[in-house]
């Protein structure tokens, strides 16, 4: 699948992969990290979820894994400027695409 993107209540959610993998996952975050810089400043797992928040350039996004729903990434809740943060969704979300090329699930 192509990234996909949706609006949510004004922010724009990139939807990575239909492929809910831990590996995946960390690689995808690796990549983000390695390209595009900044730190992360929270890391939630749960069982079937994760939340990654990374900072970049100040502006937080949310990496997340959801075990039925694959890898998406949006901004974070705590984002004041959505405008910019949208941007950076789309500019990563291209990024992911390039980089991996499609990711479904099998």
């Amino acid at each position: 699948m192509a990234t996909k993107y949706l609006i949510k209540d004004g922010k724009t959610e990139a939807y990575l992969s239909e492929i809910a993998s831990w590996e995946l996952f960390d690689s995808i975050a690796h990549t983000i990290e390695r390209h595009f810089g900044g730190h992360w400043i929270e890391r939630l797992d749960g069982i079937e979820q994760r939340y990654w928040d990374l900072e970049i350039n100040g502006i937080v996004v949310t990496l997340h894994l959801e075990h039925y729903l694959g890898i998406s990434l949006f901004p974070a809740s705590s984002t004041s400027n959505i405008t910019t943060a949208n941007s950076l969704v789309e500019t990563i979300g291209a990024f992911i695409e390039e980089s991996f090329g499609t990711l479904e699930a099998a």
